[in-house]
C-alpha cells in the first residue's frame, strides 16, 4: 500500500506540472497555496465508514473554505451515527478538475489515496451521464457543518456564510458550479430559495464589493465585478478553468 501510494503521488505530481504554468515562481501565491497541503506520507488512512478516523484533529481551515464552496455546488454530505462525510461528483468530461480536488484533500489528510470512481447519474429528461465521484473519510468534526447546512436532511444556506465565503470558498465554487456567459459569469444554485441567495449576494458586496444579480435559479456576477473576482480567485483557480475568469 506504501509503494501503491507513492507511485500514485508521483502520477498526481507530473499531472500537476503539466497543468501548471512554465514560468512560476516558488513564491507565487499558488505555489505558496499548495505547499501548504503537501504532508509527509506516512499517515494511516481509514477506508472503512465503519470507523471515525482521527477524533482529535481540528477541521482545517482550507478545508473548511473548500467544503463551504462545494457545497454551494454539488457536493453533499452524509451523516451516521459516529461520524459526517462528504460527497464531490463532477462529469467525466472534468475530470482534471475531481483529481485536482482529490489531491487537495488528500493530502489536507481527509480522504484516502483510493481514485475517485466512474459512475453514472440522472440528469434532465431522463438523460444519464458518467460522473467521477470521491467521498472523504468519516469525521465527528464535520457532524457541526452538517448541522448547519442541513435540517431534517434538506440542504439549506448557514447563516455564518460571511466568515466561510472566502476567495478559496468562492474559487471552489467557480470550478463546481461557474459558467462563463459573454463577459459575465453565472453560478448555478439550484439547491436553495431566493432568501438564502440574496444572503449570499449581501455577502458578496459587503464582504469584497462585488456586484451580483439573482436571476432564477443563479447567481450572475456582473461584468463591472469580473476583474475583482478574477484578481481574488486566480491563485486557486486551475488552469484549465481559468478560461471561465476572462474579462
Amino acid at each position: 500500500n506504501h509503494i501503491a501510494s507513492n507511485v500514485y503521488m508521483m502520477l498526481l505530481l507530473m499531472f500537476f506540472m503539466n497543468m501548471m504554468p512554465i514560468h512560476i515562481h516558488h513564491h507565487h501565491p499558488l505555489c505558496l497555496w499548495m505547499d501548504k497541503y503537501i504532508i509527509p506520507n506516512n499517515r494511516t488512512y481509514v477506508t472503512n465508514k465503519s470507523k471515525v478516523y482521527n477524533k482529535n484533529m481540528s477541521l482545517n481551515e482550507n478545508m473548511t473554505s473548500i467544503m463551504y464552496g462545494s457545497l454551494l455546488g454539488k457536493s453533499n454530505m452524509q451523516k451516521y451515527t459516529k461520524g459526517t462525510n462528504m460527497s464531490f461528483y463532477m462529469e467525466s468530461s472534468h475530470s482534471d478538475y475531481l483529481l485536482y480536488f482529490h489531491n487537495l484533500i488528500t493530502n489536507l489528510g481527509y480522504c484516502n489515496y483510493n481514485m475517485p470512481k466512474l459512475g453514472t447519474r440522472l440528469g434532465r429528461k431522463g438523460k444519464m451521464f458518467k460522473v467521477l465521484q470521491l467521498n472523504t473519510l468519516m469525521y465527528e468534526q464535520f457532524n457541526d457543518m452538517y448541522d448547519k447546512w442541513y435540517v431534517n436532511g434538506m440542504k439549506g444556506m448557514p447563516r455564518d456564510m460571511n466568515i466561510y465565503t472566502t476567495p478559496l470558498a468562492i474559487a471552489m465554487w467557480i470550478m463546481n458550479n461557474g459558467i462563463k456567459s459573454g463577459k459575465s459569469m453565472m453560478l448555478y444554485t439550484n439547491h436553495f430559495t431566493y432568501d438564502e441567495l440574496l444572503l449570499l449576494t449581501n455577502v458578496l458586496y459587503n464582504k469584497y464589493g462585488i456586484k451580483t444579480m439573482i436571476k432564477n435559479n443563479y447567481i450572475m456576477i456582473k461584468e463591472e465585478s469580473m476583474m475583482l473576482l478574477r484578481d481574488m480567485v486566480k491563485p486557486y483557480i486551475m488552469k484549465s478553468m481559468k478560461y471561465r475568469m476572462e474579462v
